[in-house]
């Protein structure tokens, strides 16, 4: 069975098609990576302003240490834990 869920198409395996769409809370709108410093700035609407409404911020498969005085409803600073996985190879 194929169903849409807010406008894209969902495959319902064995016609069980138990979705529950939430709609997001905030959005992403733009991020910078500085690659000397690890530093991920991310930018957006209605993003998290405590630690408590944060959950893990993920960049290239590493975590990333967020900055608690950045956190805005605009703005995320946190710094990633390793090297990222990303690049040529």
């Amino acid at each position: 069975m194929i169903v849409t869920v807010n406008g894209n198409p969902a495959v319902c395996h064995n016609m069980t098609c138990d979705v529950n769409y939430i709609e997001p809370d905030a959005t992403v709108t733009a991020f910078s990576f500085d690659t000397s410093s690890f530093v991920l700035t991310v930018t957006g609407t209605d993003l998290p302003t405590t630690m408590d409404d944060m959950q893990d911020i993920l960049f290239a498969d590493t975590y990333c240490v967020i900055d608690a005085t950045s956190l805005s409803g605009t703005g995320i600073t946190c710094t990633l834990e390793s090297d990222p996985v990303c690049g040529d190879h």
